[in-house]
């Protein structure tokens, strides 16, 4: 009634630790989707030392993490780390990530689609961004128990994989040494680690858990095991299989089919087809977080600081539904 419009300078901490983990591990749990068989392509049966050397840089990168979530518990990341000694860096830096975001979301939901052999995948790819947007509208605790969800069936569907293919890959895996060439070796490395991003995801979420510091630490360490076990198991397997050729796209589908049985191959594809649309919606997260932090800093109008009444910016929402639409 007195025209007063509240913009608020922080949104409801209502994340705990297991659906921050769920969260993160949509994005950068990913990864193992692919990583197999990009390595497998540029290395063949060399290629388990250079996953070791990309989990252990990995693992640098995530203890890095921890430490930039307790220091900046309000969520940006890079953005935030950056801000108090340049602007321009942290704005730029910022709009990189939001790009990132933005084709992230794209393409994983896309690619899902194709997982789950949808017919018309780029109609079923808006309508998929549109319906998590619906979920997102009602905060970010509703889009982490379906990530939960998510998270346990992938991780369910790995260890079967595992089982099954450890008595054979622990003892006739076939592991070569690394290329006399340290350029080559150091090609291998580098189309390896930019294969497997997405932990910047957790700290743009910083800002929606209870306890930032502990609770982002302990997402950190979870998916990081998740990753770290499944490359390496999964990895021997790869390395048992005589004669074993192409499968760069769909690696770990072939080896459900080949260790468990033809029929898992379809329960691998839903499994990773989920989880890829919980990319998705991590990556819509991630966008929402900058904007909005981004108008608390006064680098975006103050209107992308209203907040709907589950303490959801409305304007970064719209905008993180619209711009991979446009992009598909």
């Amino acid at each position: 009634q007195t025209g007063v419009i509240e913009y608020a300078t922080s949104r409801p901490r209502v994340l705990g630790w297991l659906r921050s983990a769920a969260i993160l591990d949509g994005d950068w749990g990913t990864s193992i989707a692919y990583v197999l068989g990009i390595g497998f392509a540029l290395a063949g049966h060399s290629s388990f030392w250079h996953l070791v050397a990309m989990l252990f840089f990995t693992a640098l990168v995530a203890l890095n993490y921890i430490t930039i979530c307790r220091l900046y518990p309000n969520g940006g990341g890079v953005y935030s780390s950056v801000q108090h000694r340049s602007r321009t860096l942290a704005v730029i830096g910022a709009l990189l990530l939001g790009a990132d975001y933005v084709i992230t979301m794209a393409l994983s939901i896309l690619v899902a689609c194709h997982y789950l052999g949808l017919e018309n995948p780029v109609l079923w790819a808006i309508a998929i961004i549109l319906m998590t947007a619906v979920l997102n509208w009602y905060g970010p605790k509703h889009p982490g128990g379906v990530a939960v969800a998510i998270s346990l069936v992938t991780i369910v569907t790995i260890a079967t994989i595992i089982v099954f293919s450890a008595p054979t890959a622990i003892s006739q895996a076939t592991i070569e040494p690394f290329h006399d060439s340290l350029f080559a070796n150091w090609g291998i490395f580098v189309g390896l680690i930019l294969s497997i991003s997405g932990i910047e995801a957790i700290s743009n979420m910083t800002g929606l858990m209870k306890d930032p510091a502990r609770d982002s630490r302990r997402s950190i360490l979870a998916v990081l095991t998740k990753v770290i076990m499944a490359t390496v198991f999964l990895g021997l397997a790869m390395h048992a299989i005589p004669g074993l050729e192409g499968h760069a796209e769909d690696m770990v589908r072939f080896l459900g089919e080949h260790y468990v049985g033809q029929w898992f191959g379809w329960v691998v594809a839903g499994a990773l087809g989920l989880l890829l649309i919980s990319a998705g919606n991590t990556a819509m997260n991630g966008l929402i977080s900058v904007q909005f932090l981004m108008a608390v800093d006064k680098e975006l109008p103050t209107s992308l600081r209203r907040l709907n009444r589950y303490g959801v910016p409305v304007v970064p929402l719209i905008v993180s539904t619209a711009a991979p639409i446009v992009v598909l």
